[in-house]
């Protein structure tokens, strides 16, 4: 599991780059750029996007998010509110 600070670290720079006009699979390739120990995660998540899954998807098969956050993702998507 990801610490509490890479989860808050992880959420804001996806939530700018989503906000910024990104696509969420370059959001996810950007943050594996940044060398911490979300990058692994983020890159195979952003694989797993263009192949057509969906972000809370991509993200549970990663098993280093918390369910809780998973399934906040989920409840985004499903809203139409993920950023």
């Amino acid at each position: 599991m990801i610490s509490d600070e890479e989860l808050v670290y992880f959420c804001r720079n996806l939530s700018a780059s989503v906000q910024s006009g990104l696509a969420i699979s370059d959001s996810l390739e950007t943050l594996s750029q940044g060398g911490d120990s979300t990058a692994k995660a983020a890159i195979a998540s952003a694989e797993q996007i263009v192949d057509g899954r969906t972000l809370h998807e991509s993200l549970a098969s990663q098993g280093r998010f918390p369910p809780v956050f998973v399934s906040l993702v989920r409840a985004g998507e499903q809203s139409g509110k993920l950023d």
